[in-house]
């Protein structure tokens, strides 16, 4: 009788332990191997311990049958286009969604097709976080003020330190805004994280930063038919700036000055130009309104005086070409006879001065 209650409650927990599941987790895109834990005692030969991979979104509601594999040794197909089996019957899932997140059961059998054993994995497919932002704001007569904010990502926590000093614990949240009442200098660290992603935003401010003011587009047409445009600021910590023509961004910089050609834009700057500057720092970003932008024809209007202008160029240049060739040949037959007098009176003088006196 006590050898059958000990039976009886090693098959209870059997059955525990066997409905217990497990939790998984993924990142979108990502991979994911779902194990196959049971020992398979036949895994290679004639006979093989057969075993069953099942999907539920939720218990009981939208059940498929994953893979089905026989007691036929070596059949390892998978019956979902983006999974696949591996050699000990673990499944392995290939650029997960969250449309995968889900209910997965294994269950397997002896060769005699007696269940062996069953087990559920919950998987979650989660979206990483992204790289947390931190902004600084000193309003007049107040303390500063630090925030740290989360776009993206499934249930982000996150954790805020200044000056090493943790100031909020990790919540499942995407913004913090902490008051911080000591004086700067101020050494902040933002880090989020997830179960399958973790990011950290570290900034170090001297002092309360200043935020940018509506930025001025400033143009000059250069003669070689380029048009250097510049952007600027009267205030504002550390701008950094952006170019937008005829809805073309052009890349950010800090030293606010491009300079484009009409080969830039495969089109002729006698056009007009539509064109926006963009300043930005870690407080806040300000746009300036649209405005045209046209440069003087370089072809048209100007090509009447710069053919007057180089016809006479070139008229000047002939007669002045001219003129130096024949001061070349006057110059060079000078040096020619000086050389040859001073080369005579220089023989005269030797023989002279050689010759004995009486």
């Amino acid at each position: 009788m006590r050898s059958q209650q000990v039976l009886v409650l090693l098959c209870v927990l059997k059955a525990a332990m066997s409905a217990a599941s497990l939790d998984l987790y993924a990142a979108v895109g990502g991979r994911i191997v779902i194990p196959q834990e049971t020992r398979l005692e036949h895994s290679t030969g004639t006979l093989c311990n057969p075993y069953t991979w099942r999907y539920e979104k939720e218990p009981g509601v939208g059940l498929k049958e994953i893979a089905q594999v026989t007691h036929v040794c070596g059949k390892t197909d998978c019956r979902w286009p983006h999974c696949s089996l591996t050699s000990n019957g673990s499944l392995q899932l290939e650029q997960v969604t969250q449309n995968d997140s889900g209910h997965y059961t294994v269950t397997t059998y002896s060769t005699a097709k007696v269940q062996i054993q069953e087990r559920t994995f919950v998987l979650h497919v989660l979206v990483p976080v992204s790289h947390p932002m931190v902004g600084l704001a000193c309003p007049p007569g107040r303390d500063p003020v630090v925030t740290c904010s989360v776009k993206g990502g499934t249930t982000p926590r996150t954790l805020l330190r200044i000056n090493g000093v943790e100031h909020g614990q990790k919540a499942e949240r995407s913004d913090m805004e902490v008051t911080v009442p000591s004086p700067a200098p101020w050494n902040i660290s933002c880090s989020t994280e997830n179960k399958v992603s973790q990011k950290t935003a570290r900034v170090f401010y001297k002092a309360c930063p200043d935020p940018v003011s509506r930025p001025a587009v400033e143009y000059l047409c250069t003669p070689d038919g380029s048009v250097e445009i510049s952007c600027t600021v009267q205030a504002g910590t550390d701008p950094v700036f952006s170019l937008t023509v005829n809805g073309v961004t052009w890349g950010s910089n800090v030293t606010s000055s491009w300079v484009i050609s009409g080969d830039d834009l495969e089109r002729s700057l006698e056009n007009p130009l539509n064109v926006s500057c963009m300043a930005w720092n870690l407080l806040n970003q300000v746009q300036s309104p649209y405005q045209l932008i046209q440069c003087p024809a370089i072809s048209g209007s100007l090509s009447v005086s710069s053919a007057a202008l180089t016809g006479s160029l070139s008229v000047s240049s002939a007669a002045l070409r001219k003129q130096l060739g024949v001061c070349h040949i006057y110059v060079t037959i000078f040096l020619f006879v000086f050389y040859n007098l001073l080369l005579v009176w220089s023989v005269a003088w030797e023989r002279r001065r050689r010759r004995p006196s009486a």
